[in-house]
């Protein structure tokens, strides 16, 4: 079953547990986990909204979000909370989803106070950061949600794996849970 694939995957890792258990994420039909698989929009959308339990929802503004599709109502509650970036009229949802494009949705969702910012010498490749994006990562990075690599880069364009995209919104329930941010549910 999807708890002993869980287990071999992440020996245990207690953010892949707690986010199964709670139906954040799911395996797959052959009973694995894929902690390296690469995470779309929607399914952090998806993970994004169960971490935090959001339920408003509001009409769907992007063209190639259809009504029947299993993340159409993922979609409804992020547009709703108001944390979804400015994609125009296309959301790309099976789009891969890039680090700086998570630090982004996060801290829109989390609204952290703008002083807790990290430094731009932070990271190497600050300059390799999509402009719209800094803030979001330097916020990011201030309040512990998403690290750097050993090289002291973060790799802003490196697509989000499984795994890493639920140890930063473990990360960040944490931070709801100890007060740390202030919630903005809607």
């Amino acid at each position: 079953g999807i708890v002993s694939a869980l287990n071999a995957a992440m020996g245990l890792n207690p953010y892949v547990l707690l986010a199964a258990g709670a139906g954040i994420i799911n395996g797959f039909e052959d009973d694995t986990f894929r902690p390296d698989r690469t995470v779309t929009r929607v399914e952090f959308i998806k993970m994004l909204n169960m971490t935090f339990g959001l339920t408003a929802t509001a009409a769907i503004p992007y063209t190639d979000v259809p009504a029947d599709q299993w993340y159409a109502p993922y979609v409804k509650q992020a547009v709703a909370q108001g944390y979804l970036l400015n994609y125009g009229s296309l959301l790309n949802p099976n789009g891969a989803l890039s680090r700086q494009e998570a630090a982004a949705l996060l801290v829109r969702y989390l609204n952290p106070d703008e002083s807790l910012k990290a430094s731009t010498t932070t990271f190497k490749d600050y300059s390799s950061i999509k402009t719209s994006y800094r803030d979001y990562v330097l916020l990011a990075a201030g309040i512990g949600l998403i690290n750097g690599y050993e090289d002291d880069t973060f790799k802003p364009d490196k697509t989000l794996n499984r795994a890493e995209a639920l140890a930063i919104l473990y990360r960040a329930a944490g931070m709801i849970c100890n007060d740390n941010v202030v919630e903005t549910e809607a």
